[in-house]
C-alpha cells in the first residue's frame, strides 16, 4: 500500500508540474550526470519535490528536459533556499547542494 501511495504522490507531482515522466536513476548515476553537466552553463538542475523515500529532479537543457526520481538513501541536499514562488514551485539546485556518501 505504501509503495502504491508513493507512486500516486510522485505521479501527481509530475502531472502538476507539467514535467515529462520521471525516470528512476541511482544516486551514483545522478552524481555522474551532475559532474558531466557541471561546466555546461546551458544546463540547469531543479528540485521538484519529494516523497518519503525519493527526490524528484529535473535536468534542463536548452532543447530538452529530463525528470528523475532518485532514492534519498545515498545523498543529502544541503543549503536549499525555501520555495520562492510557493510550496510546489521548482527550486534551482547547484552541484554544491548535493552531498553524496
Amino acid at each position: 500500500m505504501r509503495a502504491f501511495l508513493t507512486i500516486v504522490a510522485v505521479t501527481t507531482l509530475v502531472a502538476i508540474l507539467g514535467c515529462n515522466e520521471a525516470r528512476r536513476i541511482s544516486a551514483s548515476e545522478l552524481e555522474t550526470r551532475l559532474a558531466q553537466t557541471k561546466m555546461q552553463s546551458a544546463v540547469s538542475w531543479w528540485y521538484l519535490g519529494e516523497t518519503p523515500s525519493d527526490y524528484l529532479f529535473s535536468e534542463k537543457w536548452p532543447t530538452k528536459k529530463e525528470t528523475f526520481l532518485v532514492n534519498k538513501g545515498k545523498f543529502k541536499l544541503v543549503g536549499l533556499q525555501p520555495f520562492a514562488k510557493g510550496e510546489n514551485a521548482p527550486v534551482n539546485v547547484k552541484v554544491n547542494n548535493f552531498v553524496f556518501e
